[in-house]
């Protein structure tokens, strides 16, 4: 057993402070055990019945049993007493109950491979053990980290489906709440709606009248409908499901309320036009900022569905934040009595709340500013759970994207420490999301940019573009990326001194299609501004530069030529070099080919190099007439007349503006003749 699970080092201090508080336990224990061994089966019934008795709500006495080696006992008398149904019972009872608590708990239990036990006595002729069962694989899911591979084992969940069928209610029950635990990936949703979960869960809520019965069936729907279009789109038009569902939103068991809430918020999410679509703005909304004030509420859930609910939608977040879903989330925050702590998930799902409701409107991160939230989303910048931290980072992220407040509130605030120091932090997701938001705090026109440049930003962000994680690789390179926006030559010369020409290179030519687009535009800024920063990046590495735009000029996805393209736009506004360098015959051609593109933003980067190639500067007027003459004769004019017809606005104003520069050119050119 402990070769398979060490404990943390608070619990392992625990069993210290018991030995020393507490002799007597250790012997009432080992005793209990001894009782286990006895071949007497009534005494061994007896003594499971004492330890369950014994552990219940009590920590203190199940990490003693589990010290003493109690867990790979009871497992293993799961094994050996299939044709004992009331040892079966008792020993479910007992290992749920060493589960229940905490995930440690949890976790100790289960790497005793309890799990396959478990399922095994499942398929029992006798109810009670299989009630128990069920009972004990509950607790155990309920720890996200619990493996869920036997459940979902072929036997497994033909035994759950089957007890969904039942006309048990409490059966139905068990077998909705563990797959509702069970069920997060699209293939396993796949393959309970294969199977006929989702018509037996439709069928269970109909009939029902049951309260707990009720709330796992709509649990285990939500799991099912959870980003899946293919589940979401047949119940959306279902006018009795729905009909269901919105009577259970306005049920008056704050629980049963949430769950509809929760599975008519993944059904709107996938179908956002139903014709009922309406009615969640004016009944579910206000139904669910309701639960973040009532008693009794699960108010870490409701945070997490209206963050779902209101997640990319601009007027789903005004109307929540009309409802006052601010100050109702920043409430929760704080607690009556100074030395209490607020649960860490209902911090999580707080900020991911407020971040989605600032992520796209400046009135509604304002409104998140005023609330007086900043101290406390610096503190959970440090605080001891990842998760926490991660979605503080998530939450400054959305903040940071007011210009404002940038320069003014997340600075008094003191944000960018923080932020910074969460770049070295122990886990990954904390790191992923700090880069994420340290992109907008390392914008030009903001404060804290100084700050994080001072505290070797750089070289922290160059380390973790060369990270196998892509989300961490794309949001440094993006952070990057914003860095150079704008930036003198300086800053340019401090990144490329420490990423290297080839470095970029190596980016720019990244697997994720993504980090390629960042690391273009990267590029795109470096050469931006002025004619030193073009020379430098020439001299060092101008015949690589040639390759590189040439094979991203022949790239499929369209942000990369577009990317592409403006980095050729931006090299085109220096010297004769660098004009030459766009004017290429291969990199013509190419031009010439996007401004026919279907993607009318491509259609303007193409155009935005012609305008930048045919713009005169005074001290190159020969050169600026032999390159009019080359455009001209690879049919670039003509391509452009008959692009002052383009249904988008952008494209025909830079047409007019290149085509301007042409006729100026032919008028320049005609009166220099007849001089």
């Amino acid at each position: 057993y402990q070769r398979k699970y060490m404990g943390d080092s608070s619990t392992c201090q625990h069993l210290v402070d018991v030995k020393k508080r507490m002799p007597g336990l250790s012997q009432t224990v080992g005793q209990v055990l001894e009782r286990l061994n006895c071949p007497d089966i009534n005494v061994r019934l007896h003594a499971i019945r004492d330890m369950k008795n014994a552990i219940i709500g009590n920590r203190t006495k199940k990490i003693a049993y589990i010290e003493a080696g109690a867990l790979p006992r009871l497992v293993e008398l799961l094994q050996v007493c299939f044709s004992e149904p009331s040892m079966l019972v008792q020993l479910a009872a007992t290992l749920g109950s060493f589960a229940h608590g905490s995930e440690d708990l949890t976790a100790m239990v289960e790497a005793c491979d309890v799990m396959s036990s478990l399922c095994f006595c499942l398929h029992h002729q006798d109810e009670k053990v299989v009630e128990g069962t069920a009972k004990a694989i509950r607790i155990l899911l309920q720890s996200p980290n619990t493996n869920r591979s036997e459940i979902l084992k072929k036997n497994t969940r033909r035994k759950l489906l089957d007890m969904l069928c039942s006309t048990d209610d409490g059966f139905a029950e068990l077998a909705a709440s563990i797959f509702a635990r069970s069920c997060r990936t699209a293939e396993e949703q796949a393959m309970l709606v294969q199977e006929g979960a989702e018509s037996f869960l439709l069928n269970i809520l109909y009939r029902t009248t049951h309260p707990k019965c009720q709330e796992a069936v709509l649990d285990a729907l939500s799991c099912l409908c959870m980003d899946n279009k293919a589940v979401c789109s047949p119940l959306a038009y279902d006018t009795s499901t729905i009909a269901k569902i919105f009577q259970l939103v306005r049920d008056p068991r704050c629980r049963t309320r949430l769950a509809a809430i929760r599975c008519i918020t993944h059904i709107y999410r996938a179908e956002p036009t139903a014709n009922w679509s309406s009615e969640v703005s004016v009944v579910v909304l206000p139904a669910l900022v309701k639960l973040l004030s009532d008693t009794g509420s699960p108010l870490s859930q409701a945070a997490q569905v209206l963050a779902i609910l209101t997640a990319d939608n601009d007027d789903m977040q005004k109307a929540a934040c009309d409802l006052d879903a601010v100050p109702r989330l920043v409430s929760l925050l704080r607690t009556p009595d100074p030395e209490a702590l607020v649960e860490d998930d209902l911090k999580e799902n707080v900020y991911d709340a407020l971040a989605s409701l600032s992520s796209l409107r400046e009135d509604l991160r304002k409104m998140v500013i005023d609330s007086s939230v900043l101290p406390l989303l610096v503190l959970s910048l440090g605080d001891r759970n990842a998760k926490v931290r991660a979605a503080a980072c998530r939450c400054c992220r959305s903040l940071s994207r007011s210009v404002k407040h940038l320069r003014t509130s997340l600075v008094e605030a003191g944000v960018a420490m923080p932020l910074f120091r969460l770049l070295h932090d122990s886990s990954l997701e904390v790191q992923t999301y700090a880069s994420a938001a340290l992109c907008n705090i390392i914008l030009d026109f903001s404060p804290m940019r100084k700050i994080i440049m001072d505290q070797g930003g750089v070289n922290r962000l160059i380390e973790m573009s060369k990270s196998h994680d892509n989300a961490l690789r794309l949001n440094s390179v993006w952070a990057l990326k914003n860095l150079l926006f704008m930036s003198d030559s300086t800053t340019k010369v401090l990144v490329i001194r420490q990423l290297t020409f080839q470095g970029l290179f190596d980016l720019i030519n990244d697997a994720d299609i993504g980090v390629q687009e960042q690391a273009l535009t990267l590029l795109r800024n470096f050469v931006f501004g002025k004619l030193e920063d073009l020379e430098r990046f020439f001299d060092g590495a101008g015949s690589e530069l040639s390759r590189v735009i040439e094979k991203k000029l022949c790239s499929p996805n369209d942000e990369i030529i577009g990317q592409a393209l403006y980095v050729l736009c931006n090299i085109a506004t220096g010297s004769e070099r660098h004009k030459a360098f766009v004017m290429q015959p291969v990199i013509l051609e190419k031009i010439h080919q996007y401004l026919s593109h279907s993607k009318a933003s491509v259609r303007v980067a193409a155009t935005w190099c012609i305008i930048n190639l045919t713009w005169k500067q005074p001290d190159w007027a020969s050169s600026f007439q032999s390159r009019v003459a080359t455009l001209r004769g690879m049919g670039f004019e003509n391509r452009l007349q008959a692009m002052l017809q383009d249904p988008d606005v952008d494209v025909k104003d830079r047409v007019r503006y290149a085509l301007e520069q042409f006729q100026a050119a032919q008028q320049e050119d005609e009166n220099g003749d007849q001089r």
